[in-house]
């Protein structure tokens, strides 16, 4: 399972989808995030477990937030109940992650005091905020090597944990195989990320400047346009759900509405046109085309918009084959008519 390389540009498209995704349904994102902070804020309240409780819950919520985003990619709904879509499923793999990330972090940060910077540190675990300049000033100033190494070494884990839930729960990965691969895709795609991170700099400063409303579409779109950098660096894959299912085989692809077309690619061009529209060789005129309206409104422009290139490719292959099958089924239907009436 190797992550794609992507150009540069991408990273403005991941954008754009993301905004597509967010605007299907802007008010139930905007009342999901709300629900997702007020936990966090109730959670990481409680004394001593309450922060290192959230890091360990945080996989699991923000799986939730990418299962909606599939749903709206498939042209499916939002719904509140995808919002807990990673405690029902994988849920000992994501807080496993959510583990791993967390004592990451405490070791970046002994890491951090072992280098010269055990002020400053104690002053960011303190859960306090610093309100004397000074004292910053001089936690910071003998601690310029130790800084230096925690911004390697978080960005590292940022970049580790990027794609990493989604790697567990859509494709049953491994979480520290999941934390490779996803290093792996930034590291692959440093160019659309840095489109992609500069662009949203810019985005954030707009949408700071009249008294933060802009943050009311921005942070939905943090989540939407992440779903979509995921599915264009790993293409869709069918949903591993199945306890035998093995993380290091190939998968094929999660074609949703598509599946019951990838077999007939194996079988070749010459599928008969009743097999292509699913009805019977002696259907009627009526059943054929309902038959065809039903399969050409899955493959309608604001079905596919938002999804993969693969997709979108199979999806106008597939659509070309129903129309060369239903004019097929037409036309012969009119020469049956023909003989008929002679």
């Amino acid at each position: 399972m190797d992550p794609q390389r992507l150009k540069a540009r991408q990273g403005w498209e991941w954008i754009k989808q993301g905004y597509a995704l967010f605007i299907k349904a802007p008010l139930l994102w905007i009342v999901l995030l709300f629900i997702c902070m007020i936990a966090a804020v109730a959670i990481s309240s409680v004394p001593i477990v309450g922060e290192p409780l959230v890091s360990l819950l945080t996989p699991a919520i923000l799986v939730g937030l990418m299962v909606g985003c599939r749903a709206l990619s498939q042209g499916e709904e939002l719904e509140l109940a995808h919002l807990f879509s990673g405690f029902k499923q994988h849920t000992s793999q994501l807080v496993t992650l959510g583990g791993i990330s967390l004592v990451t972090q405490f070791l970046i940060l002994g890491l951090m005091m072992v280098a010269g910077g055990a002020t400053l540190v104690g002053i960011l675990i303190s859960g306090q905020p610093q309100t004397d300049p000074n004292v910053m000033m001089q936690a910071l100033a003998g601690a310029s090597f130790a800084v230096l190494l925690g911004i390697v070494l978080f960005s590292l884990l940022m970049m580790a944990m990027q794609f990493a839930p989604m790697l567990v729960y859509f494709r049953n990965v491994p979480p520290l195989q999941a934390m490779r691969l996803s290093l792996r895709a930034f590291l692959h795609n440093v160019g659309p990320m840095l489109v992609y991170g500069m662009t949203f700099l810019f985005l954030a400063v707009l949408a700071s400047l009249p008294m933060f409303l802009g943050w009311v579409v921005l942070l939905p779109l943090v989540f939407t346009s992440l779903y979509a950098s995921y599915s264009d660096i790993f293409p869709p894959v069918k949903e591993a759900g199945s306890a035998h299912s093995k993380a290091d085989e190939p998968s094929e692809p999660d074609l949703g509405p598509f599946t019951q077309f990838a077999d007939m690619d194996e079988k070749g061009d010459g599928t008969e046109w009743h097999s292509i529209l699913g009805v019977h060789p002696n259907s009627s005129i009526e059943e054929i085309r309902n038959a065809y309206k039903s399969l050409m409104s899955q493959y309608h422009p604001d079905k596919v918009a938002t999804l993969g290139e693969e997709l979108r490719v199979l999806a106008e292959k597939k659509a070309k084959e129903i129309n060369a099958a239903y004019d097929e089924a037409i036309r012969l239907r009119g020469e049956e008519s023909n003989k008929n009436s002679t």
